[in-house]
């Protein structure tokens, strides 16, 4: 926003009219926006959504993630002791791949030459478009036709640079 936390202050007293909200104690939390790999403890007690660090570091979308991760925590939880290392299993069966693709992305994306050419690739390309959707917001996986796609135009983009040092 651009009125920064005043704004967001006064859209979030319009929002809810009759509360009484002292400014001063209106605090958000930070994203756990790590790429690492989930840290699910054995026993009982089952993480999951922003708790199990289960954010998408690219997007910082977390919904997806915590209901896939609170259905299989359901599922873990009728293995009683045994819960941690079921949930474990289950959420490196589900995310794993996912994960260490948008791990990789996410260091790319800290390129400004990787982004603007992931941009044209999406622009060009219903499919690269579909799957970088889908890696952002769900589970997929950065396939070889995406990738295809984001390194052509990578490539294009330096192309301008090399010539224009030649001349």
């Amino acid at each position: 926003m651009a009125g920064g936390r005043r704004e967001l202050l006064e859209r979030l007293l319009a929002e809810l009219p009759g509360v009484d909200l002292d400014p001063a104690t209106v605090r958000g939390h930070q994203l756990p926006l790590s790429t690492q790999a989930v840290r699910q403890p054995d026993g009982r007690v089952l993480l999951v959504g922003d708790a199990a660090g289960l954010v998408n570091p690219i997007t910082g979308e977390g919904i997806f993630y915590a209901a896939l991760s609170g259905a299989a925590a359901g599922e873990a939880a009728l293995r009683g002791a045994a819960a941690g290392m079921t949930h474990r299993a289950a959420l490196r069966r589900l995310f794993g791949v996912h994960h260490r693709h948008t791990a990789v992305l996410a260091r790319c994306a800290q390129s400004s030459r990787f982004v603007d050419a992931t941009i044209a690739a999406t622009a060009r390309s219903q499919h690269a478009f579909d799957s970088l959707v889908e890696l952002g917001l769900g589970r997929g996986t950065a396939d070889p036709l995406t990738l295809a796609a984001v390194l052509a135009d990578y490539l294009a983009g330096l192309r301008p640079r090399a010539a224009s040092h030649l001349g």
